[in-house]
């Protein structure tokens, strides 16, 4: 991500100052009086947000394996995260991890980390399955889905859905009701 600095000065206020390209950061430093009382100037940062990827609402989980087919056709397992704002508009799809041939490490502190910096309200995760085989789901599977789940519900982020792609189709942890 770029930064941009713009100094702002006197009583000129955040929305004085040109708008950022989107997607970037803006670091804003107000140095006023400080300067006089010695004190150190105050730092305002702020993101700009970033338009809708795809200007369909996401609601159902055929349209995100249609979107996603082609993982199937991988040979090391993957790991996505797709990140929707408040009305379902994709803002955010980021593969977060890439395995080997039939595991895939998750770090939950990444997935959280890159969801909450883009503003993401509701997400849902996609992994594939090179082996062919997506149902029924693994236990490793069930456990990851859990604790996403449970953390999100701490963070605030509406879970969507986990879906696991191969080559015989999807399976969605929401259409088989594992998810609250």
């Amino acid at each position: 991500m770029s930064k941009k600095m713009a100094p702002v000065s006197g009583k000129r206020c955040l929305s004085d100052v040109l708008p950022p390209e989107s997607g970037t950061t803006s670091i804003i430093t107000q140095n006023s009086k400080n300067k006089r009382r010695k004190m150190k100037p105050k730092t305002f940062v702020f993101y700009v947000k970033e338009a809708p990827i795809d200007k369909r609402q996401i609601n159902c989980p055929q349209v995100i394996y249609e979107r996603m087919k082609e993982l199937a056709k991988a040979d090391q397992e993957s790991f996505w995260s797709i990140g929707f704002n408040g009305r379902n508009k994709e803002i955010y799809h980021e593969c977060l991890f890439i395995g080997g041939i039939d595991q895939c490490l998750v770090d939950y502190r990444i997935l959280f980390k890159r969801l909450l910096v883009v503003g993401a309200s509701t997400f849902i995760i996609v992994h594939n399955h090179p082996g062919g085989d997506c149902a029924p789901p693994s236990k490793e599977d069930i456990n990851l889905t859990y604790q996403i789940e449970r953390g999100s519900k701490i963070l605030g982020l509406g879970f969507l859905d986990h879906i696991i792609i191969s080559d015989d189709g999807y399976y969605s942890f929401k259409e088989h009701s594992l998810l609250s």
